[in-house]
């Protein structure tokens, strides 16, 4: 009886001796699995997690021209209109201008942020304003695309049409809060205003009868509110300062660009006259 015992003894002994190389490698490969690291589902095409090589758009929701994105095409350039001699006194310059080209082909002219000749870039503009373009595209969805368009004036030239071009390192434009400024006009919707108290007038320019009109530009903000408040064209006796505290208290819709609120410089009239009453 013991000797059959032993004999059993020694049978599981050596069984169990033969299976622990099996039961550590099943150790190991469970603790393999739990220590490492999860990795994330790679994105499908035309999914909204965006990969590490997706480009993405600024603050306002527009694209620059970088790896990935299918720049925008100038397909119906729109010469610039010749008034009162305006290439002859332009030529020969070449004018550069920022602007986001929407995804319905429209374009979004960007604030120079010093201007050489405000009568050439005016014209220029018009010109791109007017031109028809191919959205710029990414993973052939057309997006708001950021370019700069040059507009050389030419003493020979037959015509003066806008082209796309890069934009030169030292191409600024006037910013607010970070953000570029834009100017009222083509794909850029004009603000709209909502509430706008009356100047006053002032103790002077009513004593003396004094009345006229003074000029102010300012920028409404994404938020409708007047900011950067500055004399175009002034008027004098004190009706200058009048107007602007006036203005300060605009509101308006803002303006936008692809249904994006955007900054806009315009220019406001402030006309002050004295009625006399029969």
């Amino acid at each position: 009886m013991c000797d059959r015992l032993g004999a059993i003894f020694k049978t599981w002994r050596c069984f169990l001796r033969n299976l622990t190389p099996f039961i550590a490698f099943l150790a190991i490969l469970a603790l393999s699995d739990f220590v490492r690291p999860q990795q994330p589902p790679l994105a499908q095409s035309g999914s909204a997690n965006a990969t590490p090589n997706t480009p993405s758009p600024d603050k306002d929701g527009f694209y620059k021209q970088t790896s990935g994105i299918v720049a925008p095409v100038l397909v119906r350039p729109i010469a610039v209109v010749d008034s009162h001699g305006l290439v002859k006194n332009c030529a020969p310059r070449t004018v550069v201008i920022s602007a986001v080209i929407t995804a319905n082909g429209a374009a979004g002219v960007q604030e120079p942020q010093q201007a050489t000749d405000p009568n050439c870039e005016s014209a220029a503009i018009d010109a791109i304003e007017r031109s028809g373009f191919e959205a710029g595209k990414l993973n052939d969805r057309p997006v708001p695309v950021l370019v700069c368009l040059g507009v050389s004036f030419l003493d020979d030239a037959e015509e003066i049409l806008p082209r796309v071009q890069p934009c030169p390192e030292n191409l600024g434009t006037t910013t607010f809060d970070g953000r570029s400024v834009y100017r009222v006009g083509g794909a850029v919707k004009v603000p709209v205003v909502t509430s706008q108290p009356i100047a006053k007038f002032s103790d002077e320019a009513r004593r003396k009868h004094y009345q006229g009109a003074c000029v102010l530009g300012l920028v409404v903000d994404t938020q409708g509110h007047p900011q950067n408040v500055n004399i175009l064209r002034a008027l004098g006796m004190g009706l200058d300062e009048k107007a602007m505290e006036a203005v300060r208290g605009y509101r308006f819709k803002p303006a936008t660009l692809s249904g994006i609120p955007v900054p806009v410089s315009i220019t406001v009239e402030i006309d002050f006259h004295l009625y006399k009453w029969p």
